[in-house]
């Protein structure tokens, strides 16, 4: 089978987004799929072309400077103007430069959002080349939109019709969970046979990362606020707080970006000179970390239905999990009545959960996808 994939998050940029595409596209290609990858830098494992972003590389401690009044004006502008998302100018010109370099003609075309933007790029190259088209979701559309805007009443409806419309072609949709498709459903029109589910998958990994002193080690990789505007920092904060007090050596490591406001939270707490900030690692580096910290601290917005992908790393590292915050998504990893100070305290009496996320390989992932394009290929064939 032939492949193009559009991905706006890619390795070597560092973001939670990239890690999806970039392991199922090499896993693709393992189970002998010829791959041709469009994305904002060139993988030097696959075929393929770099459509530069020039928002590639954020800031590593996620800008959160003064904006000018025309600055300001303008990245209004930009969510109002370009639909369904500003970066529909990249997904455009990545359209382009794949139709102007393609190796082969495709069997189909497999675009991952967010952004959602990416999927007229998909509707654009199915039309260009007569190719299948499969558009892969990670994120739910307008039930928990990120883009504060898509949250607006007017905005809503209007991207609603927009969406159906973008959507109308599509031959194969893939989510993450349930509640994602659920909402694809309705937007795209697709039976239940034209849609599958591939949960956030796991990810090979190295253990040969030792942390400075004698620990425990608590470790959250991502990012917060950053990652989604309803997820603070301050509860993962307050329960280090309390743990530090009763353990000294108690270690909470934090690698990725953090905002400039959460900077400052970090330096102004009290257990301050317990926590460590690695800043932006490397997907390798961030993997091995997980498996060798004494437990592992995920965290999501409280009106979040389902815990981050991140998770899914998480029980492959096979560290236990301790979670921060409220919210239903706890419920969904069997962590709902656990207390956060509390486990911090001794992560050696924690056990890994057996929640509904269990996950799978992503040499799994690529072989679920693959039969799912066989049968929708045999379908309409």
């Amino acid at each position: 089978m032939k492949l193009v994939i559009i991905a706006r998050h890619y390795p070597p940029a560092v973001s939670g987004g990239a890690r999806r595409p970039y392991f199922l596209a090499h896993a693709l290609k393992e189970a002998g799929a010829e791959i041709f990858l469009v994305a904002p830098d060139r993988d030097p494992a696959l075929a393929g072309i770099a459509v530069t972003h020039p928002n590639r590389d954020p800031a590593p401690d996620g800008g959160g400077g003064r904006v000018s009044a025309l600055e300001f004006a303008r990245n209004t502008a930009r969510e109002w103007v370009r639909w369904p998302d500003p970066d529909i100018t990249w997904s455009q010109r990545a359209a382009r430069a794949a139709l102007a370099s393609l190796l082969f003609k495709p069997d189909w075309v497999l675009t991952t959002s967010p952004p959602e933007s990416i999927h007229w790029a998909g509707k654009k190259l199915k039309a260009a080349t007569g190719a299948r088209w499969c558009a892969d979701f990670r994120d739910q559309w307008f039930e928990r939109a990120f883009r504060v805007n898509r949250r607006k009443p007017v905005r809503r409806h209007l991207e609603t019709l927009y969406a159906r419309q973008l959507l109308r072609d599509v031959d194969l949709t893939v989510s993450v969970n349930e509640l994602i498709d659920g909402e694809v459903a309705s937007l795209a029109g697709l039976r239940a046979a034209q849609r599958e589910i591939i949960g956030h998958f796991s990810a090979p990994r190295s253990s040969d990362y030792q942390f400075e002193g004698p620990g425990p080690h608590l470790l959250h990789t991502g990012s917060f606020s950053l990652s989604d505007p309803d997820c603070p920092i301050a509860p993962t904060l307050q329960a280090f707080e309390t743990a530090a007090q009763r353990a000294p050596s108690l270690r909470l490591h934090l690698a990725g970006r953090l905002s400039q406001s959460e900077l400052k939270t970090v330096a102004a707490s009290p257990a301050a000179g317990q926590i460590v900030i690695h800043g932006t690692v490397p997907l390798v580096t961030s993997l091995a970390m997980q498996a060798a910290a004494d437990a592992l601290i995920v965290a999501a917005a409280p009106q979040a239905p389902v815990p981050p992908g991140k998770y899914a790393e998480y029980r492959a590292a096979g560290r236990p999990v301790i979670a921060t915050g409220d919210g239903p998504w706890r419920e969904r990893i069997g962590l709902a009545a656990q207390d956060a100070a509390h486990a911090m305290m001794d992560p050696e009496a924690l056990a890994l959960p057996d929640g509904m996320m269990a996950g799978q390989s992503a040499a799994e992932a690529a072989r679920q996808l693959l039969d799912a394009m066989q049968r929708a290929t045999d379908r309409t064939a």
